[in-house]
């Protein structure tokens, strides 16, 4: 039995063969039940002086030497999210993972990088003193903690969406 986020999941047997993790996700698992889900956001430095998702690609785009974004680690929801979105901007995006999003966030307030997708929860404290800003939720609805902050398909990115979610699974065998 385990409870795990969805890179347990999905990111790492996507990145991983079966002979390297030692479990495949189709057939030693059964699904429980999916436990809890957080929203994710697309936080920049409040120095960079975007409003949104579309001025944000556009300053990426005058900018091509800060595509950049940190990440709580590589092999992820962030990673992976941080890369999709740039394929639709049409931008190339280099990932900066980071040991968790408390160093990602220190480097961010420090201006060693400018971007980050986080979960939306870990900027509250730097986006209400304004030193950070939200530019979007990756989730399909607008977040309980962002409420005036769209989501990622109101900014122009429609069909792409994110969130870390916890999942509940026992052994394939075990009765229903």
């Amino acid at each position: 039995y385990m409870i795990a986020p969805n890179a347990t999941f999905v990111f790492q047997h996507l990145t991983y063969p079966v002979s390297v993790l030692g479990y495949d996700m189709n057939t030693d698992f059964t699904s429980v039940a999916r436990l809890s889900s957080y929203p994710m956001a697309m936080v920049v430095s409040s120095s960079i002086g975007v409003k949104n998702a579309k001025e944000y690609v556009n300053w990426l785009k005058a900018n091509p030497d800060k595509n950049t974004f940190g990440t709580a680690g590589q092999g992820g929801d962030t990673h992976f999210n941080g890369l999709q979105f740039g394929k639709l901007a049409g931008i190339p995006m280099q990932v900066v993972p980071y040991r968790g999003n408390g160093p990602l966030v220190v480097d961010m307030l420090g201006g060693q990088i400018l971007t980050g997708n986080m979960l939306a929860g870990d900027a509250l404290q730097h986006v209400k003193s304004g030193k950070l800003k939200v530019l979007a939720v990756l989730s399909p609805t607008r977040s309980a903690i962002y409420p005036d902050v769209p989501t990622i398909a109101e900014s122009g990115f429609p069909g792409f969406e994110a969130s870390v979610w916890y999942g509940f699974v026992a052994p394939a065998a075990t009765p229903k």
